[in-house]
């Protein structure tokens, strides 16, 4: 049995999982739905469980921070090896930087 879901129903979904929830941001999840979506339309189905996702995926706020994670030389090498999700995040607090690249790798 499939449930086709939307973006809004992705967000309610994992914000359901009160132990999980904040395992990606909101942009994170934005971008790994969509993501998710893309890998559909090209012909694979995809049976929604937060908890693997979790499991499988992890969010980066920075490029830094995930090059040294991985002891990876550059995102070009992650990419090589991995899934990388790239995205944008926005500082409300910050008013010189307001936005930022973010990253959600799956994890190897």
């Amino acid at each position: 049995m499939i449930m086709t879901l939307t973006e809004h129903d992705f967000l309610n979904l994992t914000n359901q999982y009160s132990q999980h929830k904040d395992n990606f941001s909101y942009e994170g999840k934005k971008a790994l739905f969509n993501y998710l979506e893309e890998l559909e339309e090209e012909d694979f189905q995809i049976e929604f469980d937060y908890i693997a996702l979790c499991c499988e995926y992890s969010e980066y706020d920075n490029l830094e921070d995930l090059l040294s994670e991985y002891s990876a030389s550059s995102l070009e090498n992650l990419k090589d090896n991995t899934e990388v999700i790239e995205f944008t995040k926005y500082d409300l607090d910050n008013l010189k930087d307001r936005e930022y690249k973010s990253y959600i790798i799956r994890d190897f």
